[in-house]
């Protein structure tokens, strides 16, 4: 179980460092965990719809990167809805 974990975590730093890249202060959270249906929660003031496809390419971007399909499950949320 521990090798999934480590092999994740760059994934995650990742995908954290690009997303402070594209929405600066904007971004509120990057978080990686169970969360019913997905694995990762993003939480971005003021999101639009854009952001939600933004966020989406950059994780499939980090994915095919690191040569691993689909393993972010991403919930994109507003600051709103914490």
């Amino acid at each position: 179980m521990q090798s999934k974990l480590m092999k994740i975590d760059p994934l995650i730093i990742s995908l954290f460092e690009k997303l402070v890249e594209k929405f600066k202060e904007r971004l509120v959270l990057v978080e990686s965990g169970d969360f019913g249906d997905f694995n990762v929660r993003v939480v971005i003031r003021n999101r639009s719809d854009e952001d939600i496809d933004k966020v989406l390419e950059i994780a499939r971007q980090i994915e095919k990167e690191y040569q691993m399909a689909a393993r972010f499950v991403v919930d994109v949320i507003p600051k709103e809805e914490l």
